[in-house]
């Protein structure tokens, strides 16, 4: 009787080992009963099992343990899960390797182990071996960290996404692609969101999000604001300057009606000399103070074209009457802007409306037409 038990348990553990070596593809199972001689043949067909075990897997051999003898256990009925003890079960797994990702073809080596029941545990006192396909995938996504979740750059600068970048890492030592997704417009003030994306060859993906404020610089609105304050007060004055020209010229015409020049005392020849030592001047520098060739201010060409003594425009304003019928003024006169008692600035009229002055340090001495720059009044020296 114990023979034929051993015999038996002989005869499954022989074509266990059968059917594990011809498991791909159409093979032949020969079962061998120990107490005849009878052989049954039995065809079926079947490929290799697809194992899918990630590298993030703590124990990735218990997985293809487990996998397997569940595997086994559908294809072979003469396994039953019921008595099967995958815990204590043992596995030997050669051509394993889970550092390299992709497909691989190994060979397990199962002992089984029963669940404890006695006569469970008379089935299973024998091992198998099965060839099976391991598909090695890292599910661990790629990270992409940031400099910074926000950021702010000045309005008008460029903007590199790259450069915010702090680091890229992969497991699997092959760099992901990095995609960057967001439109940051550096001309107008606003926050903008950049997302950036890696995704690894296993199609492992990861996303970080970046806000970036463009933002005018302060001194660049403090400059704005200051640039308008300026424009504001300048047409504010030039306002109240053309006001002032009215005013003034409604005086001068009001003055005019009752001038007290009298054309038939003028001598056109005391004041030819003047005048040509003027024109004969036009290009020279224009110099603060200046009183000789060298460079002219206003007053001091008059004085240095007349031999005046008077130097300044307040000393010369009070060499004749004050006339107002500026248009009138004859060759000769001198032409004063400003009030009567404080002008500002002198020039010597040639007749018709135009005058010869020291202008500006940009013009020096020229000749100039009096409807673009009208004079407050004239004095003929002497009368």
């Amino acid at each position: 009787m114990v023979k034929n038990k051993l015999s038996k348990k002989l005869g499954r553990v022989g074509a266990g080992l059968l059917s594990a070596l011809l498991i791909a593809g159409t093979y032949s199972i020969k079962t061998v009963y120990a107490d005849d001689n009878k052989a049954t043949t039995v065809e079926k067909e079947n490929t290799l099992p697809v194992i899918e075990v990630s590298q993030q897997d703590l124990n990735p051999l218990d997985t293809i343990k487990s996998l397997v003898i569940q595997e086994r256990a559908a294809f072979d009925g003469t396994y039953d899960l019921t008595n099967i003890s995958i815990e204590k079960s043992v596995a030997d797994i050669e051509g394993f390797n889970r550092s390299v990702t992709g497909i691989q073809t190994v060979t397990v080596k199962v002992t089984l182990a029963s669940t404890g029941d006695i006569e469970a545990q008379k089935t299973l006192g024998y091992s198998f071996i099965q060839k099976a396909v391991v598909n090695v995938v890292n599910s661990t996504a790629p990270v992409i960290r940031l400099k910074n979740s926000s950021v702010v750059v000045n309005n008008g600068d460029t903007f590199n996404a790259s450069s915010y970048i702090s680091y890229i890492n992969d497991d699997s030592g092959i760099l992901p692609v990095l995609t960057v997704e967001g439109t940051v417009d550096m001309n107008t003030d606003g926050d903008y969101p950049v997302t950036y994306t890696v995704v690894d060859t296993a199609g492992n993906k990861s996303t970080a999000t970046m806000t970036v404020s463009v933002r005018t610089p302060q001194e660049v609105v403090d400059a704005r604001i200051a640039a308008e304050e300026q424009r504001q007060r300048e047409e504010a004055e030039r306002a109240a300057a053309e006001e002032a020209a009215r005013a003034q010229q409604a005086t001068n015409t009001a003055r005019a009606a009752t001038s007290t020049f009298d054309p038939s005392k003028y001598d056109s020849s005391l004041y030819a000399g003047g005048i040509a030592a003027a024109l004969s001047l036009v290009g020279t520098p224009y110099q603060w103070g200046g009183t000789t060739p060298a460079g002219f201010d206003c007053s001091g060409l008059v004085q240095y074209c007349y031999g005046l003594s008077a130097r300044t425009t307040y000393a010369q304003q009070a060499l004749g009457t004050h006339q107002y019928d500026v248009w009138n003024a004859p060759a000769g006169a001198l032409y004063f802007y400003g009030s009567d008692s404080a002008p500002y600035h002198v020039g010597i009229a040639l007749g018709n409306g135009t005058m010869v002055h020291a202008a500006t340090y940009g013009t020096g001495v020229t000749v100039q037409d009096i409807s673009g720059y009208l004079p407050s009044y004239y004095v003929v020296p002497g009368q």
